[in-house]
Formats: C-alpha cells, sequence, structure tokens
C-alpha cells in the first residue's frame, strides 16, 4: 500500500517510508471502535485514542489515515449523521461496518469469570466514560504488544 502521494513533498515520503507496521496501527485504531458504544467522529476518534492510550502510538493525522485505510478497506463506515463541531464545520460521524460491529457485540458479551461464583460483563466491570464515549481498559490492555 502506498502511503504518500507522488505529488506530496518529501518530508512526506520519509514520513510514509517509516511506517512500519501499518496494520498494527490499523488494528488500534479499530480496537477505540470496538470499544466504543456509539459512532465517532474523527476528532471524537483522536481524543479517544490519546486519551486511553492506545498502542502504538500514532500522529492525529496518523490516527485519521489510519481511519480512512479502514473504510477503504470496508471495515469502518459513515453512519449518515453529522455533527457540528465547535469551528462551525459538520463532521461525518465513523462507525464499524456490520460484520465488525458483530464482532463487537460478541466482545462485549463476554464474561469475566470473577471467583467461582460470580460473573460480570467486563463493561460494567472496567468501563470508563470519556464525553459519552465508553471504553474497556482491559480489552485495551490486552491488545498491547510489544510486536
Amino acid at each position: 500500500m502506498q502511503y504518500a502521494r507522488t505529488t506530496d513533498p518529501s518530508t512526506s515520503h520519509e514520513a510514509a517510508a517509516s511506517i512500519k507496521n501499518a496494520t498494527r496501527a490499523q488494528a488500534s485504531v479499530l480496537d477505540v471502535f470496538h470499544d466504543a458504544i456509539s459512532g465517532m467522529t474523527d476528532a471524537t476518534l483522536v481524543d479517544a485514542y490519546e486519551l486511553n492510550g492506545y498502542f502504538p502510538e500514532q500522529s492525529q493525522s496518523g490516527i485519521r489515515t489510519r481511519r480512512k485505510e479502514l473504510v477503504d478497506a470496508g471495515k469502518i463506515v459513515d453512519s449518515g449523521q453529522r455533527i457540528k463541531l465547535n469551528s462551525g464545520r459538520r463532521a461525518i460521524v465513523w462507525q464499524l461496518a456490520r460484520s465488525e460491529r458483530m464482532q463487537s457485540q460478541h466482545r462485549h458479551q463476554t464474561r469475566l469469570h470473577i471467583g467461582s461464583s460470580r460473573s460480570v460483563d467486563s463493561p460494567t466491570l472496567f468501563s470508563s466514560t470519556f464525553s459519552g464515549l465508553t471504553t474497556t481498559p482491559a480489552l485495551r490492555r490486552a491488545t498491547r504488544c510489544d510486536a
């Protein structure tokens, strides 16, 4: 996959060459959507990625680029909703594609067993909320690796 256009400046080509594992970066951006309870604009996606410590670290532009690649791959889709930003501009609300939503529902229904007598839904036990976005830190930690 080409990460810089032929018309881009040399610094863009250098940055594109420095991408070692775009697949891992895409998977982390996809994790943000799986951990969310609703769709997100690019601004919300970037905030959630940065505030919740997803790995690998990426620039805001890199996060938006990985989202675009996931749209091209059919894993993220335009929800049809638009939200007015503080700037007055409207932003697309992105969401998981249907096949990805089904996987996400399965992830959130997975139960954690505590001892032998209790079980608790993972989002209930480990959820944290950021501007209406619920994430599960346990899932984020589980997806991090030293690859």
